[in-house]
């Protein structure tokens, strides 16, 4: 009965290394007395069980975050596909091939000739000041793919996300190996970014107008690399799963963190203060979803009484806790009101005391709020 149940954890992927070396030496020791070749067969076995399975799935999937792939490349950019294959593979990181591809995207707009030849901009990377130094797709790629390896492998090391490692191939490696490593953080916001970039540039901004920039801040950036840069990327990247699977769903589809839950630093223009939820930087009037079943005890449409919320709901919940939708552009429920968990109950918008569209969602322990009553929804939401 053990062994079956060993056998049955290899099969799902389940059993223990120890596991794994223990029925191998089984399996060897029964067959030997069918001679040398089935001896060889079974430790070619031995290394494969060892080796973590029977098949490897490599390509397109980070973290166990779903299959990852790309939307809206130019003919351009999809020329390129077969090179970077084959780089990412010899770099040993075949995974990275549907970003490497929207990084090429990104820094060449879908052109050769608009990016010198230089398509994924890797001339810093080699020598920062020479920026023209690369002038062949070829090169390019090699260096690209060279510099975000590396810093894919260093955000591994720190425990950190795909998009650190993306916003570090435009800020340079001090952005996670320093900057985020001192504070702790795992996942990129876009906050970290820009606190980082204000930081590198001594609050000095210029003037970035585009469909990422204008939503969240009215289009600008610090003069230090792309704050924006992970939000660019993403444009041109799918994903197979996107979060989920915590004690409430998720509010938006596709949601675009950007600015989590906890102390936000002092940046040379705002001193520290606490952020009390998680914003959704989705584009205006997506749809805002119940997070859970419950009854509408806010509904507020002038910013009262919760104050630099704008259009804002509030919804009680049978688990003591409340939560909170703020900034909507567009508000469909009312006080009273039952709500199902994925219901839709606004749209995502900008009123209120708020810089540009994004949905502010919080967690509460009472229906006022209020640092102290509030808590970190990330993990409850399963991001």
């Amino acid at each position: 009965m053990r062994k079956k149940m060993k056998i049955l954890r290899l099969m799902q992927g389940k059993a223990t290394r120890k596991d794994k070396l223990l029925l191998a030496m089984k399996l060897i020791g029964g067959f030997f007395s069918f001679g040398g070749l089935i001896l060889v067969v079974c430790s070619l076995f031995l290394v494969i069980i060892l080796g973590g399975g029977v098949g490897s799935q490599s390509g397109g999937n980070m973290g166990g975050g779903g299959a990852i792939g790309n939307k809206d490349l130019s003919e351009a950019t999809l020329s390129f596909k077969g090179m970077v294959e084959k780089e990412c593979a010899k770099q040993g990181v075949p995974d990275l091939v549907p970003y490497v591809l929207a990084i090429i995207q990104v820094e060449s707009g879908g052109s050769v000739e608009s990016s010198g030849g230089d398509i994924m901009q890797s001339s810093e990377s080699i020598d920062p000041n020479h920026p023209g130094l690369i002038t062949s797709p070829e090169k390019s790629i090699e260096a690209g793919v060279k510099h975000l390896a590396g810093n894919f492998n260093s955000t591994k090391q720190f425990g950190q996300d795909i998009w650190a490692a993306i916003a570090s191939y435009n800020f340079g490696g001090e952005y996670n190996t320093v900057w985020m490593a001192q504070k702790n953080e795992t996942k990129w916001t876009y906050d970290s970014a820009e606190s980082y970039s204000a930081y590198k540039s001594g609050g000095k901004k210029v003037d970035y107008k585009n469909a990422v920039s204008v939503p969240i801040n009215g289009g600008w950036k610090y003069y230090y690399g792309n704050q924006f840069y992970p939000l660019l990327i993403k444009q041109f990247i799918t994903e197979g799963a996107t979060g989920g699977g915590g004690t409430y769903s998720l509010p938006v589809d596709n949601p675009i963190i950007t600015s989590p839950y906890g102390q936000r630093p002092a940046t040379p223009v705002s001193p520290p203060q606490f952020h009390k939820g998680i914003d959704f930087g989705n584009p205006y009037g997506t749809e805002i979803k119940a997070a859970m079943d419950g009854t509408v005890v806010i509904a507020q449409q002038d910013g009262v009484p919760v104050s630099g919320y704008g259009i804002a709901t509030v919804i009680q919940h049978d688990n003591g806790q409340w939560t909170l939708y703020a900034h909507q552009s567009e508000q469909f429920v009312k006080v009273g009101d039952t709500v199902k968990q994925g219901q839709v109950i606004g749209k995502l918008g900008s009123t209120g005391q708020s810089s540009g569209p994004h949905l502010h969602f919080e967690v509460r322990t009472s229906q006022n709020g209020g640092e102290g009553n509030v808590v970190d929804p990330a993990p409850l939401l399963g991001l």
